[in-house]
Protein backbone atom coordinates (compact mmCIF):
# COMPACT_ATOMS: atom_id res chain seq x y z
CA UNK A 1 0.00 0.00 0.00
CA UNK A 2 1.49 3.39 -1.16
CA UNK A 3 1.62 6.32 1.40
CA UNK A 4 -1.42 8.46 2.00
CA UNK A 5 1.36 11.38 1.10
CA UNK A 6 2.69 9.59 -2.00
CA UNK A 7 -1.06 9.51 -3.37
CA UNK A 8 -2.02 13.13 -2.55
CA UNK A 9 1.37 14.29 -4.52
CA UNK A 10 0.17 12.33 -7.50
CA UNK A 11 -3.57 13.67 -7.27
CA UNK A 12 -1.82 16.99 -7.14
CA UNK A 13 0.05 16.44 -10.32
CA UNK A 14 -3.01 15.77 -12.07
CA UNK A 15 -4.20 19.49 -11.45
CA UNK A 16 -3.54 22.61 -13.12
CA UNK A 17 -0.31 24.50 -11.95
CA UNK A 18 -2.19 27.12 -10.07
CA UNK A 19 -5.13 24.60 -8.39
CA UNK A 20 -1.68 22.33 -7.27
CA UNK A 21 -0.12 25.71 -5.32
CA UNK A 22 -3.70 25.83 -3.73
CA UNK A 23 -4.05 22.57 -2.81
CA UNK A 24 -0.61 21.85 -1.22
CA UNK A 25 -0.69 25.46 0.54
CA UNK A 26 -3.56 24.37 2.24
CA UNK A 27 -2.49 21.41 3.03
CA UNK A 28 0.67 22.75 4.39
CA UNK A 29 -1.13 25.08 7.00
CA UNK A 30 -3.96 22.43 7.77
CA UNK A 31 -0.94 20.09 8.97
CA UNK A 32 1.49 22.42 10.08
CA UNK A 33 0.00 23.10 13.53
CA UNK A 34 0.19 19.62 14.46
CA UNK A 35 3.87 19.44 13.68
CA UNK A 36 4.61 22.09 16.18
CA UNK A 37 3.90 19.86 19.90
CA UNK A 38 3.16 23.41 21.51
CA UNK A 39 0.33 24.43 19.43
CA UNK A 40 -1.58 21.24 19.23
CA UNK A 41 -1.38 21.20 23.34
CA UNK A 42 -2.75 24.74 23.36
CA UNK A 43 -5.24 23.68 21.24
CA UNK A 44 -6.43 20.55 23.10
CA UNK A 45 -5.94 22.04 26.41
CA UNK A 46 -8.18 24.63 25.47
CA UNK A 47 -10.78 22.06 24.58
CA UNK A 48 -10.79 20.14 27.55
CA UNK A 49 -11.27 23.40 29.34
CA UNK A 50 -14.19 24.27 28.18
CA UNK A 51 -15.65 21.05 27.81
CA UNK A 52 -14.90 20.56 32.04
CA UNK A 53 -16.75 23.71 32.85
CA UNK A 54 -20.50 23.85 33.30
CA UNK A 55 -22.53 26.24 32.10
CA UNK A 56 -26.14 26.92 33.39
CA UNK A 57 -29.61 27.14 31.90
CA UNK A 58 -31.29 30.76 30.66
CA UNK A 59 -34.66 29.30 29.46
CA UNK A 60 -37.07 31.10 31.09
CA UNK A 61 -39.53 28.16 31.97
CA UNK A 62 -36.35 25.47 33.08
CA UNK A 63 -35.37 28.97 35.62
CA UNK A 64 -38.95 29.24 36.57
CA UNK A 65 -39.83 25.37 37.41
CA UNK A 66 -36.15 25.44 39.15
CA UNK A 67 -37.78 27.87 41.43
CA UNK A 68 -41.02 26.28 41.72
CA UNK A 69 -39.52 23.05 42.97
CA UNK A 70 -37.05 24.46 45.46
CA UNK A 71 -39.30 26.27 47.19
CA UNK A 72 -40.95 22.78 47.54
CA UNK A 73 -38.02 21.72 48.50
CA UNK A 74 -37.34 24.29 51.26
CA UNK A 75 -41.00 23.81 52.43
CA UNK A 76 -39.92 20.27 53.26
CA UNK A 77 -36.90 21.17 55.04
CA UNK A 78 -36.66 23.51 58.13
CA UNK A 79 -34.42 26.55 57.87
CA UNK A 80 -32.55 26.36 60.86
CA UNK A 81 -30.49 22.90 59.55
CA UNK A 82 -28.05 22.16 56.62
CA UNK A 83 -29.10 18.95 55.02
CA UNK A 84 -28.57 17.49 52.29
CA UNK A 85 -31.79 16.36 50.40
CA UNK A 86 -31.52 12.70 49.04
CA UNK A 87 -31.47 11.42 45.57
CA UNK A 88 -34.91 9.67 45.62
CA UNK A 89 -36.71 12.86 47.30
CA UNK A 90 -35.59 15.33 44.38
CA UNK A 91 -37.82 16.62 42.42
CA UNK A 92 -38.05 15.76 39.13
CA UNK A 93 -36.62 18.56 36.94
CA UNK A 94 -33.71 19.42 39.51
CA UNK A 95 -32.94 15.26 39.18
CA UNK A 96 -32.82 15.96 35.08
CA UNK A 97 -30.44 18.30 35.60
CA UNK A 98 -27.93 15.41 36.87
CA UNK A 99 -26.58 17.20 40.07
CA UNK A 100 -24.04 15.82 42.43
CA UNK A 101 -26.12 16.60 45.18
CA UNK A 102 -28.68 19.25 46.34
CA UNK A 103 -28.43 20.62 49.91
CA UNK A 104 -30.76 23.29 51.70
CA UNK A 105 -29.29 25.18 54.40
CA UNK A 106 -30.21 28.74 56.08
CA UNK A 107 -29.65 30.24 52.93
CA UNK A 108 -31.48 28.49 50.30
CA UNK A 109 -31.23 25.27 48.28
CA UNK A 110 -27.98 24.40 45.98
CA UNK A 111 -27.85 22.36 43.24
CA UNK A 112 -24.35 21.37 42.66
CA UNK A 113 -24.37 20.13 39.22
CA UNK A 114 -20.52 19.78 38.39
CA UNK A 115 -17.88 19.66 41.36
CA UNK A 116 -14.86 21.18 41.82
CA UNK A 117 -11.88 21.58 44.15
CA UNK A 118 -12.60 24.69 44.95
CA UNK A 119 -16.32 24.86 45.29
CA UNK A 120 -18.32 23.72 41.99
CA UNK A 121 -20.68 24.79 39.77
CA UNK A 122 -24.65 24.87 40.35
CA UNK A 123 -27.60 26.45 40.99
CA UNK A 124 -28.94 28.66 44.10
CA UNK A 125 -32.49 29.52 44.91
CA UNK A 126 -32.02 32.01 47.94
CA UNK A 127 -35.19 31.58 51.11
CA UNK A 128 -35.58 35.57 50.76
CA UNK A 129 -35.48 36.39 47.13
CA UNK A 130 -31.85 38.62 46.14
CA UNK A 131 -30.35 37.54 49.65
CA UNK A 132 -27.01 35.97 48.66
CA UNK A 133 -24.60 33.98 50.96
CA UNK A 134 -20.88 34.83 50.99
CA UNK A 135 -19.28 35.56 48.68
CA UNK A 136 -21.56 36.81 46.66
CA UNK A 137 -19.17 37.70 43.66
CA UNK A 138 -19.33 33.50 43.28
CA UNK A 139 -23.01 34.29 42.46
CA UNK A 140 -24.39 35.54 38.99
CA UNK A 141 -28.42 35.88 38.44
CA UNK A 142 -29.49 33.37 35.45
CA UNK A 143 -33.20 34.58 35.80
CA UNK A 144 -36.61 34.45 37.20
CA UNK A 145 -34.55 34.51 41.02
CA UNK A 146 -32.18 31.61 40.35
CA UNK A 147 -28.65 32.04 40.50
CA UNK A 148 -25.66 30.07 38.84
CA UNK A 149 -22.32 29.51 41.55
CA UNK A 150 -19.17 28.84 40.40
CA UNK A 151 -15.41 29.02 41.62
CA UNK A 152 -13.42 31.98 42.08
Amino acid sequence: MRPLWTMAQEAAGRLPTQLRTYASCAYHRATMMWRNPTAAFAVLAALALISGCAWPSYYPPTLKAIKAESRVLLKAYPANAEEFVPQDRWPLLIGSLGPEFVLINPDGVHIMTKASFDGGWGYFVPRQDRQLPEPVERFEEVGQGVYWWHPY
